[in-house]
């Protein structure tokens, strides 16, 4: 059974030996070859997560830098806003003023228009009452004499 057993056991250093040397060189050119792929993918990860930081790096700096821009400048943005919506507020007044003023103008316009209106009607009415009278008291004969003369004077007044 030792026989065997050393038989076997020389049989397969044999063929261990055998495929060694024969297949030695492409094992380890496909190992070597394996072996730099997962290298070369290990180096491309760190590159890549290098750049990453690097960018991030970046923009925190710049968000830092910009939040301290804006701390530094918060009362001169708070002043431009308040400044904007005091304009903003002005302007609403003024136009509201405007408004009111034309609506007030209009309206007292509007009341000399009839205060003139009625003060030429009231005056026709008493001057042309004030010439019947007299047309009917008949004195000194001013009917005859001054009628056609009144109502030619009166028909120019009433379109004024």
């Amino acid at each position: 059974m030792e026989e065997n057993f050393y038989c076997f056991v020389f049989g397969w250093v044999g063929i261990y030996l055998f495929f060694h040397t024969a297949f030695r060189y492409k094992i380890e050119k496909y190992a070597y070859k394996g072996t730099r792929e997962m290298i070369g993918k290990k180096k491309a990860y760190i590159d890549n997560e290098l750049k990453e930081a690097v960018e991030f790096r970046k923009t925190s700096k710049e968000q830092a830098d910009s939040l301290k821009a804006v701390h530094q400048n918060f009362p001169v943005i708070f002043q431009e806003n308040l400044a904007l919506q005091l304009e903003a507020t002005y302007r609403k007044n003024v136009d509201y003023a405007w408004q009111e003023l034309k609506r007030r103008m209009d309206y007292l316009q509007e009341v000399q228009a009839t205060k003139e209106r009625f003060t030429k009607e009231l005056l026709v009415k008493l001057i042309t009452e004030g010439v019947r009278k007299q047309i009917e008291s008949n004195e000194g004969g001013i009917r005859d004499k001054y009628l056609d003369e009144c109502i030619d004077q009166l028909r120019v007044l009433a379109p004024k």
